[in-house]
C-alpha cells in the first residue's frame, strides 16, 4: 500500500504524462489523453490524462486480476487527507451528490 501511495504521489506531481519505465508503453495521444499498455498488468490497456491542479486520472484494464479487471485512479500529491490505513472495511462513503459507495 505504501508503494501505492508513492507512485500516485509521484504521477500527480509530473505536470506532463511521460512514460519512461519499461512497464509502459506509450500507443497514442488524443485530445490530451495518453493512451497506452501497461505489461505490470499482462499488457493490459489503460487511458490517463493530468489536470491543470496537478490532478492524473487513470482508467484502465488489470489482465492479471482476473475477477475484477477493470480500475479507476486518481491522484493528486495536495491531498494530504488520504492516509494509509485510514480507510475501514465495510465503511460506506457518501459523496455530495448523494451516490454512495461500499469499502472494499
Amino acid at each position: 500500500m505504501k508503494f501505492l501511495c508513492l507512485v500516485l504521489a509521484l504521477l500527480a506531481a509530473v505536470p506532463r504524462i511521460s512514460f519512461a519505465d519499461d512497464e509502459t508503453v506509450l500507443w497514442k495521444e488524443v485530445g490530451g489523453w495518453s493512451v497506452a499498455v501497461d505489461k505490470s498488468l499482462g499488457n493490459a490497456c489503460f487511458v490517463m490524462t493530468s489536470f491543470e491542479d496537478g490532478t492524473v486520472f487513470r482508467l484502465g484494464f488489470n489482465f492479471i486480476e482476473k475477477g475484477n479487471p477493470f480500475y479507476i485512479l486518481m491522484a493528486n500529491a495536495n491531498w494530504k487527507s488520504l492516509e494509509e490505513g485510514n480507510i475501514r472495511s465495510n465503511s460506506t462513503w457518501t459523496a455530495p451528490n448523494g451516490l454512495s459507495t461500499q469499502a472494499p
